[in-house]
């Protein structure tokens, strides 16, 4: 070293650990590895050769560690008079801390790409001018149907529907105007095979500095399939709409004189569910099966009619048993006949069933009832929109009395100047749409205070689908709204994908199960401070009971690539409060290590309100299964009778006149034996299947001998015997429902067993415990796994629903190769 300035020689100091002087020798072996040497020895030979060398350099800190410190530095040749090189000079400059500020920007910068490409929904950033799609993640490419390759070449309105590209364009120019921040749709993309898919879209608008133009951040799912299970509702809603269309009521024509009564056949057997040969039975037959309190309701317009000769119109509403035993609300009305003397001498009339219309009434009553009670403000208007009845928690909400507000929209006298226009638009828009929908609105009380509100609207309809009113109810939720304002003053500026992400997302260690990374959303849903939240274990998200499974989901996702797991799961939030989480789960790099990546959506309110509702649900699920298994029980006998009573005596005929051919022509007496013999097999098998139709009426004395042709009729099918443990005392006391159900529960497993069991014998087993009676039925077969899905099937359901309205429970216990076991239980009601 010939001269060095300070800088220079503090650095050395460094490396040597203590100061150099001048003429000290530089690469010095006491400092140096013999690789750093050599590429330093390169670096000098290249600058004694007349080379200028620039290059950034990593230089060793005193404990001789590399990639701690870097510099650039420039070696000059020194050349004499003579041209001749005698030296060189060294420059150099500190580069660490840029080089640290480029690690840093490097290691932000794949972060955000890991959620970007890792992210379950598609993800695509737009220039919001041209269209272009200039960055997309793999998931966008997919639902698209197209290469991520392919879509940069294309702007989106070139995959859009042509039906869809003029509501993006208005939705994309209020993003450009700044009108909103962000804003959904549903819209649909064409593949490159053509196919649609339907996608649920957000959109929102972001600026980079890098890019000239405006963009907006896509965000899309593919709800493809769920607009399909949409379309056939719709199918299935219009074609019961034709059906309705097509129905007529039943007409009926009684000349009284001769007491001769005639009814529309088809109508009345769809009316009454009753053979039809009892269609044209005297008024009396039709006043029998009129309900008791309700009989007089029909003598008293007779009478009317007889008494008054100036009345001719009538109209009632009765009750009338039908054939399965049960009441249907019946309107009747008609016009009388008279002769000269003003006596009825002819009735006719037009009956319809009602029923569905009473229990229409009754509900509403029920919910007249609710809305009265609630504390949320109800609100129903017409089809125009204008108020026609609150509730008195509306009246306390907003401080306006009923009068005030009849006739009148209700954002007319509740929206003020800072309600959002675009909620307002978002309204009006889906009630001429006649869709239901959620939403919150800045309302105002009466006296000018403004307040909160998450708005629930639902049109209800007709039976010809046609609007009726709207039914809305608010809950105020100024306190919830007041308290994210407080929470989103705080908040600092996160990255735009993660922090504005709608659910929240938490990424874990699966090795160490410690929180590496969250959002802002999961800040807010479980009231944990980030400081608090980074590098503490997962399980202080979880409750005790799932940790369990945790466990197991590290596992998978520290040895599976592809790992991806989604479930509900019970969290509990800072101060140990349950919250019910839908967690999708996926294995992630996440900053050149192995993570995982939670992303949660809180559904507490919704799982509380839905268990509220889940018994109601299930009852009147049972009712609509049960109504539909008894007209398929109608259906089945009419069937079986007709069977019996019609097809087979054809047979029979058929089967007298080849007996008569084979006596008079031996030259065809074989072949018309043969033909003789299947009539004979084809009306020995109509005659089972017509006593499998038929609907038996059940007696505690008779029931045994049911079980035993059953029992007979499935091991002749099958050639299962079947190994019967009964006795006529367990069933004492049992109603006719009840053993109804039992037999077809029976019924439906023992084909089950046909179908699927493989079994050698089947063992039934009835036994009586005080009010309780508990059956059995067991095979030795194949058996099935509990976690498929022959469980949920049709069948099982329709043998549920049998039980559970007749007081009953079934279980089904199976395993591959270990057979099936059906266990009923039944309580029999003194």
């Amino acid at each position: 070293m010939v001269t060095a300035n300070q800088s220079l020689l503090q650095n050395l100091q460094l490396v040597f650990g203590e100061k150099l002087q001048k003429g000290a020798f530089l690469l010095d072996e006491r400092a140096y590895s013999k690789e750093y040497l050599a590429y330093w020895k390169d670096l000098y030979d290249k600058a004694f050769s007349g080379q200028t060398i620039l290059e950034e350099i990593s230089w060793p800190n005193l404990a001789g560690e590399f990639g701690q410190n870097y510099a650039v530095i420039v070696i000059k040749p020194v050349f004499n008079q003579n041209n001749e090189v005698i030296g060189c000079a060294c420059y150099g400059r500190d580069t660490t801390k840029e080089r640290k500020v480029t690690d840093q920007l490097k290691f932000s910068e794949h972060r955000f790409s890991t959620i970007f490409s890792a992210a379950p929904m598609g993800i695509a950033i737009i220039d919001s001018v041209t269209g272009k799609i200039d960055e997309l993640n793999e998931r966008f490419a997919e639902i698209a149907g197209r290469t991520i390759a392919e879509l940069k070449q294309l702007d989106w309105m070139q995959i859009t529907h042509p039906d869809d590209i003029e509501e993006a364009q208005q939705n994309i120019r209020l993003l450009t105007e700044r009108v909103v921040s962000d804003c959904s749709m549903e819209k649909r993309y064409v593949r490159l095979d053509r196919t649609v898919v339907w996608v649920s879209m957000v959109i929102r608008s972001i600026h980079f500095e890098h890019y000239a133009n405006p963009h907006h951040l896509c965000m899309i799912e593919d709800i493809t399939t769920k607009k399909k299970a949409e379309e056939r509702v719709r199918i299935s809603n219009e074609r019961y709409e034709l059906a309705v269309l097509a129905t007529n009521d039943m007409i009926w024509d009684w000349d009284i004189a001769n007491d001769i009564v005639y009814r529309n056949s088809d109508h009345f057997v769809a009316l009454t569910g009753l053979p039809v040969k009892f269609k044209d039975c005297a008024g009396e037959f039709w006043l029998g099966r009129v309900h008791e309190d309700d009989k007089h309701v029909i003598t008293d317009v007779i009478n009317r009619l007889r008494a008054d000769i100036n009345v001719h119109q009538f109209e009632v509403i009765y009750r009338f048993m039908i054939s399965d035993g049960t009441y249907a609300f019946f309107n009747d009305r008609g016009y009388v006949i008279k002769d000269e003397h003003g006596i009825p001498v002819r009735l006719v009339g037009a009956v319809s069933d009602i029923t569905e219309k009473i229990q229409r009434q009754e509900m509403l009553e029920k919910l007249s009832l609710i809305a009265t009670k609630t504390n949320n403000a109800v609100i129903i208007t017409d089809i125009n929109g204008k108020t026609i009845w609150v509730n008195e928690a509306f009246i306390r909400n907003t401080g306006y009395q009923l009068e005030e507000v009849i006739g009148k929209m209700p954002g007319s006298i509740l929206q003020g100047p800072d309600t959002d226009p675009d909620t307002k638009f978002f309204m009006s828009h889906r009630i001429r749409q006649k869709k239901a929908f959620e939403c919150e609105v800045l309302n105002y009380h009466k006296n000018g205070t403004p307040y909160w509100i998450y708005l629930q609207v639902q049109p209800v309809f007709d039976e010809k689908n046609r609007v009726k009113y709207f039914f809305a109810i608010q809950s105020d939720i100024t306190q919830s709204k007041k308290a994210q304002d407080e929470l989103r003053k705080s908040e600092q500026k996160y990255r735009q994908l993660f922090d504005s992400s709608p659910v929240n997302i938490v990424i874990w260690d699966p090795i160490t199960l410690l929180v590496e990374e969250v959002n802002a959303k999961a800040i807010d849903v479980y009231g944990i401070e980030r400081d608090a939240f980074i590098s503490s274990s997962y399980f202080l998200l979880h409750d005790e009971s799932t940790k369990e499974s945790i466990i197991s989901l590290a596992d998978q996702a520290s040895t599976e690539e592809t790992f991806y797991h989604y479930a509900v799961y019970t969290c509990r939030d800072k101060h140990g409060s349950s919250l019910f989480m839908q967690l999708s789960f996926h294995r992630i790099d996440y900053g050149g290590r192995m993570s995982v990546m939670a992303i949660g959506n809180n559904i507490t309110e919704q799982v509380l309100l839905e268990s509220a509702l889940t018994d109601e649900r299930r009852r009147k699920q049972d009712e609509l299964t049960m109504a539909v298994l008894s007209a398929q029980d109608r259906e089945r006998t009419n069937l079986g009778q007709e069977l019996h009573d019609n097809v087979n005596q054809l047979l029979s005929v058929a089967k007298m006149y080849l007996s008569l051919s084979r006596k008079q022509d031996s030259q065809f007496g074989d072949h018309i034996q043969m033909v003789d013999n299947a009539i004979t097999e084809a009306i020995a098998d109509i005659r089972n299947i017509s006593h499998e139709l038929i609907l038996p009426r059940f007696t505690e004395g008779d029931f045994g001998g049911f079980l035993d042709d059953l029992f007979k009729r499935f091991s002749s099918a099958s050639k299962i015997p079947v190994e019967l443990q009964f006795q006529d005392s367990t069933i004492q006391g049992v109603s006719e429902s009840q053993l109804l159900a039992i037999y077809r529960i029976l019924q439906e497993q023992l084909n089950n067993v046909i179908k699927y069991a493989k079994a050698n014998t089947v063992f039934v087993d009835f036994k009586r415990r005080g009010q309780d009676l508990y059956i059995e039925l067991k095979d030795d077969g194949v058996g099935f796994n509990m976690n498929s899905n022959r469980k949920s099937g049709v069948g099982f359901a329709n043998m549920r629903t049998r039980a559970s309205m007749n007081s009953g429970t079934i279980n089904v216990d199976a395993a591959e190769g270990k057979g099936c076991t059906l266990q009923l239980h039944f309580v029999i009601k003194a």
